[in-house]
């Protein structure tokens, strides 16, 4: 427990210098190899635009990041990122 909350501490403190978490636009953290700002950075490679949502979550039995970016032709994706090896999963619309 002591190790999840540290962990977590140092996740949010990141998010901090960031200015995501002071925005409101990141969740909950799952575990992860990658730090946030490697996802959103990997996910923009995929998906130019502006981040408007970073969660932690798990898919198929995977911690993985999902960025919500408004891409700059105008509609928002979701692109998942594995959280151990920062491969991109999906890249979709988002609903």
């Amino acid at each position: 427990m002591a190790s999840l909350l540290t962990r977590t501490g140092v996740i949010t403190l990141a998010l901090l210098a960031t200015g995501l978490l002071a925005n409101g636009v990141v969740h909950a953290q799952a575990p992860q190899e990658i730090e946030v700002q490697q996802a959103i950075k990997v996910a923009l490679e995929r998906v130019p635009g502006t981040v408007t949502e970073v969660e932690s979550d798990r898919h198929l039995g995977r911690a993985v990041f999902e960025v919500e970016i408004l891409s700059a032709q105008g509609p928002e994706y979701e692109v998942t990122v594995d959280a151990a090896s920062g491969e991109v999963l999906e890249a979709k619309l988002d609903d």
